[in-house]
């Protein structure tokens, strides 16, 4: 009976799945917010939605866009924001637009939930047409609509629920793409890319990753290079359309050419209208000198490197141990406590801006000095053990430390083995995913275009996150998760099962 009314006997039935893990993700929430909401008070929550410190960078723009006609952060500066791409502005504004603004922000983040279990449909279907297994299928399900490690950002107002779910839309239409070569799937897979880019801008690599290896298929197949070339403007059209805006729009404005985002400045005043974000040019430099070691530099991650220098207590900093191995000629332990300090008065709101100016020139220029000597007299380890550190920094964390309520000794049994859940998940997927690699690349020559796209991102994004970007907290392997779990069944489709023709498609949504 049930069955019969709910129509469930095909993956292909999506109205009844999007409609049941609906229900299922809305029974989670229910319990995932009384297990925490009465330890949380105001103004870290407006109503059922998590309002964390980014907040202002990505509703102030907005805002003042509906209201003055211009998306600046600072009210009356002129100057249009550049420090974050406008991805998020998409559901942002027409909610803003048509709702008052309390109501508007539960809508933003209700969207985003029925987003997200739409997408997870998607991903569902898409292992179901890779593996015609049904038991994959609710496996997928199970993990990502049961236990998303990303739960709490499903009820943030911030945009990594709208990139995952983004990231996961194009890459169901790239796949039907690889299969049917369809220009239609291949325009809306690029614009899902560039949608999600256009939120978390480190994910440009996915969009030059897929497009790189659909060119190189298609020179394998001995296509004419016009009919490459054409094939390319239409997966990277939507890109090259935003962008041709964005330069403008910052030209205009700034009288340079800022194709992403405007980086950090060489500037002593913090809150400019430039870039008015509380981490400034002296903390990207620390962060720097920390990386070169392969440390921690998120600076709220409890016990890391960059959480001593910024804000740990003086009691917590004693009892810290910084590895020997991270001294040069040029510093020493008395030499980094002394850039502690400086690091501690910076962020004092009683600092005038001559001290300031004073104390961060010092910063810059001792982090500057730090990190040369560094890399110089530690190059092997600076260039072939700090990446894999900083992968591991990326990549290996608890990724249910930071859920909102008590911590995990502090909560009932249902929250705890919640919490385990969800942590196995992505334990297990994250070290699954290693051999998955390796068994795929041995493979090389017979990959399918998916599976080498698929792979091509997620080694586009470890490489990125180990040489060039300094910043390497969790959030930023969300859709590297997502891709690990696809690659680790491509593996085990083409390792095990030694299959290399895709499952048949039972049916399209």
């Amino acid at each position: 009976m049930i069955r019969s009314k709910l129509n469930l006997s095909l993956p292909t039935n999506w109205l009844s799945w999007i409609s049941l893990s609906l229900l299922v993700k809305f029974l989670i929430l229910f319990f995932f917010y009384t297990a925490f909401y009465s330890s949380i008070h105001p103004p870290g929550w407006m109503g059922l939605a998590n309002v964390n410190a980014d907040f202002d960078d990505f509703y102030l723009p907005v805002y003042h866009f509906i209201h003055h006609g211009i998306s600046e952060y600072v009210s009356g500066s002129g100057l249009p924001y550049a420090g974050r791409f406008p991805g998020f502005a998409v559901p942002t504004y027409f909610f803003l637009l048509a709702l008052p603004e309390s109501i508007a922000i539960q809508g933003i983040v209700l969207l985003q939930l029925i987003y997200s279990v739409v997408a997870t449909y998607l991903l569902a279907r898409l292992v179901y047409k890779i593996t015609g297994s049904l038991g994959l299928f609710l496996l997928t399900l199970l993990i990502f609509v049961v236990f998303p490690v990303f739960l709490q950002f499903e009820i943030t107002f911030h945009p990594d629920s709208y990139t995952n779910s983004a990231f996961i839309t194009a890459l169901y239409f790239g796949y039907n793409y690889s299969r049917e070569r369809k220009k239609q799937s291949l325009f809306f897979c690029g614009l899902f890319f560039t949608w999600a880019l256009l939120m978390r801008p480190y994910l440009l690599p996915y969009l030059f990753a897929f497009g790189g290896i659909s060119a190189l298929w298609m020179w394998k197949e001995k296509k004419f290079v016009f009919a490459i070339c054409a094939t390319l403007f239409v997966f990277f059209s939507p890109f090259l359309a935003f962008e041709t805006f964005w330069i403008t729009r910052n030209y205009r404005a700034y009288h340079q050419v800022i194709p992403l985002v405007l980086v950090y400045e060489h500037t002593a005043n913090r809150m400019t209208p430039a870039f008015p974000n509380t981490t400034s040019y002296p903390v990207e430099k620390l962060r720097e000198l920390i990386s070169s070691w392969g440390g921690d530099n998120v600076w709220y991650q409890r016990g890391g490197e960059m959480n001593w220098f910024m804000r740990m207590s003086d009691t917590e900093a004693n009892q810290f141990r910084l590895p020997p191995r991270i001294f040069t000629t040029a510093y020493n332990l008395d030499s980094l406590k002394l850039l502690r300090i400086r690091m501690h008065r910076i962020e004092q709101p009683d600092i005038s801006p001559e001290e300031l100016a004073r104390t961060e020139s010092q910063v810059i220029r001792s982090t500057e000095k730090f990190t040369q000597t560094y890399r110089t007299e530690h190059w092997v380890w600076y260039r072939f053990a700090s990446p894999f550190l900083r992968i591991k920094n990326l990549i290996f964390r608890n990724p249910v430390q930071d859920w909102p309520g008590p911590s995990f000794a502090n909560s009932g049994m249902v929250y705890k083995a919640y919490k385990i859940c969800s942590a196995g998940c992505y334990l297990l997927i994250s070290i699954f995913v290693f051999p998955a690699c390796v068994c795929l690349i041995r493979k090389y020559k017979k990959l399918t275009l998916f599976e080498a796209s698929v792979l091509g991102c997620f080694v586009a994004l470890l490489v990125e996150f180990a040489y060039l970007i300094n910043l390497s907290h969790l959030t930023y392997f969300f859709t590297g998760y997502i891709a690990a779990y696809l690659l680790i069944l491509l593996a085990w489709k083409q390792c095990i099962l030694r299959s290399t023709t895709p499952a048949s498609d039972r049916g399209n949504v």
